[in-house]
């Protein structure tokens, strides 16, 4: 606490002992730190009558207001901070978070954007704008964001090991030329819970990980690339009678929820929404048999050229060419119940579900320490939004729909002062 004391007071005043307010700013911090919080607000709200044109006691006393959870009035003083000074990432996104307190989404989002934009590497500002772009239904502007916060957010080591669970028969796969270092944690986490025959790791870089055969292949430069590469490639490198692909944002949680059942079947991943309903299953966490490998080289399927389909690969074989799979080569596609087990997209994992999918999916498991509690088929999930203030870190919990359009729930929201995740 103290370093970040140091810190702050360096950023609002500089170095120089006698700047207008810093004595009031020290002593506020002070004050807090021993838990004095109402010392606190009229030190500061002295202060701010003494240095009317002070921007940064305005932010201080914004920043005590919004710990406390007095939202309108951390607005207006964080809103006197903004007007006096010059933007700063930290002002411009504690400003955004009293936005979000009072109700103003559309006012918050613009502020945790400008925030992000002028420093990529504020973490709070990136998860806000990611987790507000979601909650409002602009799906493709979060999903930016939310990879750059959780570039930073993600663990550096590798998760300890556990009771693995044994799967002779599967191999374990990523395909990853864009994010590396989140394909790998994947990779581990997915071997953290099991132990598999093989794990692949296809990638255009050398990497030294321990358990995972690197595949050096041409850099793949988009979604299109990517299905290509699965549809055409994949087959011709896997030995075992079954692969789980992984995704950076999809991976096993659980490895005590494997379902020998799971084999029953040539292809299983989470349900996934379409317009008449949903189908199984989301190919970014998916398992796929040897038999369905093969049948990849089938003549249909070896004109499929994802540059100029309307589906990516795993909805070209899941609902494309599902009834000729079917049909030509007795492919069984799990039933929805069974995918449910296995993993989801759009509703919240259990302690029951072996894996997931979905980049929101990620993020919430990163602010709940992979903690996987919810009911079975639970679509209300929580977001947190956060801020690093001079007091220590804050965050507010709300929920937004899965799979719902991103209807944003500001009824719920409960403000606390906390980690920040």
């Amino acid at each position: 606490m103290k370093s970040e004391r140091v810190s702050w007071r360096a950023r609002l005043f500089g170095r120089a002992p006698g700047a207008d307010g810093a004595k009031a700013a020290e002593t506020a911090l002070v004050l807090f730190a021993q838990g004095e919080t109402a010392r606190v607000e009229q030190v500061l709200r002295e202060a701010c009558e003494q240095f009317p044109d002070q921007a940064n006691l305005h932010e201080l006393l914004g920043a005590a207001r919004l710990v406390a959870g007095d939202a309108p009035r951390a607005l207006a003083s964080l809103e006197r901070a903004h007007v006096l000074g010059k933007p700063e990432p930290a002002r411009l996104n504690m400003l955004g978070l009293a936005c979000v307190m009072n109700g103003a989404q559309d006012r918050a989002l613009a502020l945790f954007s400008e925030a992000a934009a002028l420093d990529p590497g504020h973490v709070p500002a990136q998860a806000n704008a990611g987790w507000l772009n979601f909650a409002v239904g602009n799906v493709p502007a979060s999903g930016g964001y939310l990879r750059r916060w959780l570039r930073a957010a993600l663990p550096r080591t590798r998760p300890p090991g556990t009771s693995r669970r044994r799967l002779p028969g599967v191999t374990l796969c990523c395909i990853d030329c864009a994010y590396h270092e989140m394909a790998i944690h994947a990779l581990e986490r997915s071997l953290a819970q099991c132990e598999f025959a093989k794990a692949l790791f296809f990638t255009d870089r050398d990497f030294d990980i321990e358990g995972v055969q690197v595949v050096r292949i041409d850099s793949l430069k988009s979604a299109a690339d990517y299905s290509n590469f699965v549809i055409h490639q994949l087959g011709g490198y896997i030995e075992t009678e079954f692969v789980l692909i992984v995704q950076y944002d999809g991976f096993v949680l659980h490895g005590a929820a494997w379902d020998e059942d799971f084999l029953g079947y040539d292809y299983i991943g989470a349900k996934i929404f379409l317009k008449d309903g949903f189908v199984v299953g989301n190919g970014g966490f998916s398992l796929r048999s040897q038999k369905l490998l093969r049948a990849m080289q089938d003549p249909l399927l070896a004109q499929y050229d994802a540059h100029t389909s309307s589906w990516q690969e795993d909805m070209a074989i899941c609902v494309q060419h599902r009834a000729h799979l079917e049909r030509e080569y007795g492919i069984r596609f799990a039933p929805g119940e069974l995918a449910d087990r296995f993993a989801v997209e759009a509703s919240l994992p259990t302690l029951q579900t072996f894996g997931f999918h979905n980049l929101v999916q990620l993020g919430r498991l990163v602010d709940t320490d992979f903690a996987a509690d919810a009911a079975p088929g639970t679509r209300a999930m929580p977001i947190r939004l956060r801020a690093d203030t001079p007091f220590g870190p804050f965050h507010i919990e709300t929920s937004v729909e899965l799979g719902g359009g991103g209807e944003f729930d500001q009824q719920v929201a409960q403000h606390r002062q906390g980690s920040a995740g």
